[in-house]
C-alpha cells in the first residue's frame, strides 16, 4: 500500500519551493547579472536595423517579470515585438506601403513594453531602497538605451531593504512578594 493509498500515511516531506515571488519577498533583486554596455546596446541596435531593442526586450523578460512589481512583462509582449519587427523588415522590401502599418504597430508596441519596464523598474527601486529616477521623457525618447543604463546603474547602488522593526519585548514585571510581619 502506499502514501496514496493509506489516508493515515504521515505527509511526505516537501521541499520549500523557491517561487520569483517567494524569493522577492525578502531580498534585495540583482541587478548585476544583467549590467550591459549601453554602448553596445545602441550599437546592436543600428546594425540590425533596429531589431536587437525587440530582443533586448525577450533577453530582459525574465528577470524583469522577477521584480517585485505589481504588473509583469510577460512573454507574450517581447515576443510579439519581435515577430512584428521582423515581419515590417521583410515586408518593406516588398511593399513599402504595407510597411508602414507593420512599422506603426511594432513602434507602439514598443512604446508598451518600455513604459511598462520603466513602471516595474520604478516600483523595483522604491522597494529596493534605490533612489534612481526613472524619467518619462527619456524612456520615450532614448527606449532601451536608457532603460539599459538605469539597469547599470542600479547594479552599482546597493539596495536598502526595509528591515521589520521588532516591538521591543515588555520588562518584566517585578514579581511581587508577600512578606509576613
Amino acid at each position: 500500500m502506499s502514501q496514496l493509498d493509506n489516508p493515515y500515511a504521515p505527509p511526505a516531506s516537501v521541499e520549500p519551493r523557491t517561487t520569483p515571488k517567494a524569493r522577492r519577498s525578502g531580498g534585495a533583486s540583482d541587478y548585476s547579472r544583467e549590467a550591459r554596455s549601453v554602448v553596445l546596446v545602441v550599437f546592436l541596435a543600428l546594425v540590425t536595423l533596429g531589431v536587437y531593442p525587440s530582443v533586448w526586450y525577450v533577453r530582459r523578460q525574465a528577470f524583469v517579470d522577477s521584480l517585485d512589481a505589481d504588473r509583469k512583462l510577460g512573454p507574450g509582449l517581447p515576443w510579439s515585438l519581435v515577430a512584428l519587427t521582423i515581419l515590417n523588415l521583410v515586408i518593406a522590401v516588398a511593399s513599402p506601403e504595407i510597411s508602414n502599418v507593420f512599422a506603426i504597430g511594432s513602434g507602439i508596441l514598443s512604446l508598451i513594453a518600455r513604459f511598462r519596464i520603466a513602471r516595474i523598474l520604478r516600483s523595483d527601486f522604491a522597494r529596493s531602497g534605490r533612489r534612481i529616477e526613472v524619467q518619462s521623457l527619456l524612456t520615450f525618447f532614448l527606449g532601451v538605451a536608457y532603460l539599459q543604463y538605469k539597469i547599470n546603474q542600479a547594479s552599482e547602488i546597493r539596495a536598502h531593504v526595509r528591515k521589520k522593526k521588532r516591538k521591543p519585548k515588555p520588562a518584566p514585571e517585578a514579581a511581587l512578594t508577600l512578606t509576613s510581619p
